[in-house]
């Protein structure tokens, strides 16, 4: 559930629905290119496993195919065809009949036709509607028939993917940065405004080195967040969805197995690991208190010189260095390790994966080498959208940390308001008067007591000082 302060900001979007739309348009389309790169892909290799070679059951071939056969195949590939065989809307199979015996008929030099045979074959309806879908795509299709025409057709539609992929990342990458770069300039629009309102005297008492953080890493966390969300939030769901089905499709039995190993093996992980990451939070924690003193000894430095403790404070220095690099390394030895036990259980997941994945394809049959191969790059991939929506999470709750920095700055009071219905006092001509004027500081001390002053109109007056906090 997204924060109440970055849910602010999203809604400094409403004027640019337009872009917002377009992204998320955008991002849905870049998915289902993925994802129809993947099937091509799929296709590809069921094409150079098959070798356009083919076997199919000879009295299943009128129910299939539309054309009349023959009832012997031709002697040689010069032989022509008879009248009867160029029957029917699918008489180009006959020209792709090798042998053919009461039993079986062999085609080869066939295309695509060996996943036509091999899905009409297969016990689940899926399978067999999608042999349908693509035996009208064969006729629709002529180059599909034959193994070089398919290998060319292929390949040209898997570059044009690429091409409409490449275009349109870039076009939707402009469209999220103009976006979220709009919100980051309507922040520091308010941010400038709001420091006018406030006035040099509202202020924090170590200057204006808060609000530059607020106006430069505080609102560039929010755009980060803006852009992440609108990059992923659609189109991570569309393209883990899409893997989703194309792996049950392959196979519902291997995809809901698998699916449960790995996540079963990453549960256990995250339990394996929280020592790990004890270590690691401790060392960082450490780390973080030695930088801090070392900052606090780089602020004393001019005290310790005027005090002549330059020797105490070296020593003092050089202390917290060491600690320092001792809780650093820890740091760093630590980040991101993998315990042995866990490293050992993904193999153990791996190997494990692997082997029912070869024997579905080598000893059951369950599917064939081209259908394990895309199920396996359809699984494997599934990490990288979850994986994407985990770092959108993290970078959304850092944006909404950020942005509630940032309002709360621009719903600060000054300390001088103007209530409603004030009058303007009139134009400044004869002098400036102050009587009996005292002024204190944030910090409770007196700048200025019973001062009373009068500055003429024409006359120049200053007003000097060496105290820091009299500029105020």
């Amino acid at each position: 559930m997204q924060a109440d302060a970055y849910r602010r900001a999203l809604r400094l979007l409403m004027a640019r629905q337009g872009l917002v739309a377009t992204a998320h348009v955008l991002g849905v389309a870049h998915s289902v290119l993925v994802l129809a790169l993947l099937v091509v892909a799929g296709l590809f290799t069921a094409l150079l496993v098959s070798q356009g070679e083919a076997r199919f059951p000879t009295a299943a071939l009128p129910r299939v195919f539309d054309y009349a056969r023959s009832a012997s195949p031709p002697a040689s590939d010069e032989a022509q065809p008879s009248t009867s065989r160029r029957d029917g809307r699918d008489s180009w199979i006959a020209n792709r009949i090798a042998s053919q015996d009461p039993k079986y008929t062999r085609f080869e030099d066939s295309g695509l036709l060996p996943l036509v045979t091999s899905h009409f074959a297969s016990t689940n309806p899926l399978h067999r509607r999608s042999a349908i879908a693509l035996r009208r795509l064969l006729r629709a299709v002529p180059t599909l028939r034959n193994n070089t025409g398919a290998l060319s057709s292929l390949l040209a539609t898997g570059l044009v993917l690429l091409l409409a992929l490449s275009a349109g990342a870039g076009y939707r990458r402009q469209v999220l940065a103009e976006a979220s770069c709009d919100v980051a300039t309507t922040l520091r629009r308010q941010i400038h405004r709001q420091m006018y309102r406030l006035g040099q005297s509202s202020l924090p008492t170590e200057g204006t080195g808060p609000v530059v953080n607020i106006l430069t890493r505080e609102v560039n966390d929010v755009r980060d967040g803006i852009f992440s969300d609108l990059d992923n939030r659609y189109r991570m769901w569309v393209l883990g969805g899409g893997l989703v089905l194309i792996s049950l499709y392959l196979s519902w039995i291997l995809t809901l197995f698998l699916a449960s190993l790995g996540a079963l093996t990453w549960m256990i992980a995250r339990v394996l690991d929280r020592d790990a990451r004890l270590v690691s939070d401790a060392a960082m924690r450490d780390a973080a208190v030695q930088l801090c003193l070392l900052h606090e000894d780089l602020s004393l430095l001019r005290t310790v010189r005027v005090y002549g403790m330059e020797n105490v404070d070296k020593l003092r220095f050089d202390e917290h260095l060491e600690r320092y690099r001792e809780a650093d390394v820890r740091r760093l030895r630590t980040e991101g390790r993998v315990a042995p036990t866990t490293a050992l259980l993904y193999g153990v997941a791996v190997t494990l994966a692997l082997g029912l994945l070869g024997y579905s394809v080598l000893v059951t049959h369950l599917v064939t080498p081209a259908s394990g191969s895309v199920l396996l790059v359809s699984l494997v991939g599934l990490s990288y959208p979850l994986a994407s929506l985990l770092r959108m999470q993290k970078t959304v709750r850092q944006a909404n940390r950020s942005a509630a920095a940032v309002f709360e700055f621009l719903e600060r009071k000054p300390e001088l308001q103007q209530p409603g219905g004030a009058q303007f006092l009139p134009p400044l001509q004869d002098r400036i008067t102050f009587e009996n004027v005292t002024l204190e500081s944030r910090s409770g001390r007196t700048l200025l007591e019973g001062v009373s002053v009068e500055i003429r109109a024409g006359s120049r007056t200053a007003i000097m000082s060496l105290d820091e906090d009299a500029k105020h």
